[in-house]
């Protein structure tokens, strides 16, 4: 999958982030590297809601262009953007978005016919790990990974996008800022998160 980079034309980028765990690459400091059923992930560093952000060096390096992707998992009852479920990438202070991932309760209950919300705007993808009904809180729904872009109802538009998991973003200006990357979640351990086994980012 990261050969298949879809970045623009091929030069100029510069890589500031990469977190392979399926190749036993550590989780950056401020996540927690975690195994369930012989799967390695990246979750939240303790069992509380909230936002758990990690800031990538843009390297001093000026730049207007952003891609990369993530790959995740679901970890019972996620309830979507709305909530504030997702993986936000971001930029500056205040925030500026990138880019955002986000997981929600099952397929059907992903929206990509429309922007998520104000902040996201269209910049977003969404998937769950469950087909249909309601997840079980305890379970780990690892046999459907997050944004690969399959398993869409009929109707729905979040697998549109071939280039799925990767995003591309052209900024409306250029920036030094680094980049940050928050997992997110309105609950607590025991009732939902967001496990990511793979993140990579280039900037030009």
């Amino acid at each position: 999958m990261e050969q298949r980079v879809v970045c623009g034309n091929i030069g100029g980028w510069t890589r500031i982030a990469t977190v392979n765990i399926t190749r036993g690459d550590e989780c950056p400091t401020g996540w927690n590297k975690r195994s369930q059923d012989g799967i390695s992930f990246c979750r939240s560093p303790n069992d509380n809601l909230g936002c758990y952000p990690i800031l990538f060096s843009s390297k001093g390096i000026s730049y207007q262009k952003i891609c990369g992707m993530a790959r995740g998992y679901q970890k019972g009852f996620i309830d979507g953007i709305i909530q504030n479920d997702a993986l936000f990438i971001t930029h500056g202070s205040p925030r500026q978005h990138i880019w955002t991932y986000e997981a929600s309760t099952n397929e059907a209950h992903c929206d990509c016919n429309s922007a998520a919300d104000a902040f996201t705007g269209s910049n977003f993808y969404c998937e769950s790990g469950v087909s249909s009904g309601s997840p079980n809180k305890a379970t780990y729904y690892l046999l459907d990974s997050l944004w690969d872009g399959l398993d869409c109802p009929t109707g729905n538009t979040c697998c549109d996008n071939p280039n799925q998991p990767w995003f591309y973003r052209e900024l409306d200006m250029a920036t030094m800022d680094d980049v940050e990357v928050r997992i997110c979640s309105n609950e607590n351990f025991d009732d939902e998160a967001i496990l990511v086994d793979w993140l990579v980012l280039h900037i030009q």
